[in-house]
């Protein structure tokens, strides 16, 4: 779990917007019981609205480094931010909260060595699987322009990247929080979470619609248990889906394999040519393999080209730093991340 959107609605009254922004400055330096602040206001929709995100990781660490693994944990977040709200004279009365957003986050932990961008042919597969379910949306990665290092993968039901209903983002935990923390902040981070360095995040967030809660059923709510098997549920039909895995493989074998009997009819053909021209689509050595079984008449024809591609394509991993070899055990691997957390 990491966060929530609430929308705390005040009794219809006369108040000032000198009130309003103090009842909210009021929510944003709630702090828990270690000294963290670990809500946001991030808007007023009216005088009798407030938008407020609730940071569960930060109220026991004061980042999101913190990683919530059970429903009594949220539970007590909540129990704390609801004694809070009681104890300011605007708010106490509030009549209702709206649950409007869920987060939650699944971490893979990469091997030793791995950089996130290693697996940009793991979240190529993922994100032609996604668009294929949610055609309206396009999956995208942000990265350093210098050094061509992916930093963040987003697939969205959207277009846009405000007006998504459904969404996933994959980033690297380690490089986001360098970017945001004070270096104090990052080495008593490191300190305590070791691994952070080799941590992929992969959030789930969506916008929600139910039925208000008064303060006692907020309190009462296990929002973690409510939706964390719902959000694994949606990255393994919508991200990790083994069927449309499968077909992602099918189309991309007929099509190497087509390409590959065009190519070996020049009389300069060379496997290594043939590879770096299509390399952007041989998302796996898998791939690249069962193309050439179709594509090659003769066993022995088969195997010497097998044999040539399998060096050919071990060479540009080991210096482009990318996963080929063994793509399909990384995507078994962080599914079963996933199905454990």
């Amino acid at each position: 779990m990491d966060t929530i959107s609430i929308k705390i609605i005040l009794r219809k009254g006369h108040r000032s917007t000198e009130t309003i922004l103090r009842a909210g400055d009021y929510i944003t330096n709630i702090k828990s019981p270690k000294g963290y602040k670990y809500c946001d206001v991030l808007s007023f929709e009216s005088e009798n609205e407030i938008i407020v995100k609730i940071s569960y990781p930060r109220y026991y660490f004061g980042n999101n480094a913190y990683i919530i693994r059970q429903g009594y944990e949220c539970l007590d977040v909540q129990e704390h931010f609801i004694k809070n709200i009681k104890q300011n004279s605007l708010l106490r009365n509030l009549d209702e909260i709206v649950l409007t957003r869920v987060d939650i986050p699944f971490t893979y932990l990469m091997n030793e060595f791995e950089r996130f961008s290693d697996y940009i042919n793991i979240f190529k597969i993922m994100g032609e699987v996604y668009y294929k379910r949610n055609s309206q949306g396009r999956p995208k990665a942000y990265e350093d322009l210098i050094s061509e290092e992916k930093e963040t993968i987003v697939y969205s039901d959207s277009k846009t990247a405000s007006g998504y209903n459904k969404r996933v983002i994959i980033y690297n935990q380690y490089l986001n929080l360098k970017s945001k923390l004070e270096p104090e902040e990052m080495e008593r981070t490191l300190k305590s979470f070791p691994d952070l360095e080799d941590r992929m995040r992969i959030e789930v967030s969506k916008r929600i619609r139910r039925k208000a809660f008064s303060m006692v059923e907020f309190v009462e709510e296990d929002l973690f248990s409510d939706y964390k098997n719902k959000y694994r549920k949606y990255i393994f039909d919508n991200l990790l889906n083994l069927d449309e895995i499968e077909k992602v493989y099918e189309k991309r074998i007929d099509e190497l394999a087509y390409q590959l009997i065009e190519d070996r009819k020049s009389s300069n053909f060379t496997y290594e040519k043939f590879i770096l021209n299509e390399i952007k689509d041989i998302y796996d050595y898998e791939i690249l393999r069962q193309a050439i079984n179709k594509a090659c008449g003769s066993i022995k024809t088969r195997e010497n080209a097998i044999t040539t591609v399998r060096k050919i394509i071990s060479e540009y991993e080991k210096r482009r730093k990318v996963i080929i070899m063994k793509t399909g055990e990384k995507l078994e691997r962080i599914r079963n991340y996933i199905r454990n957390f």
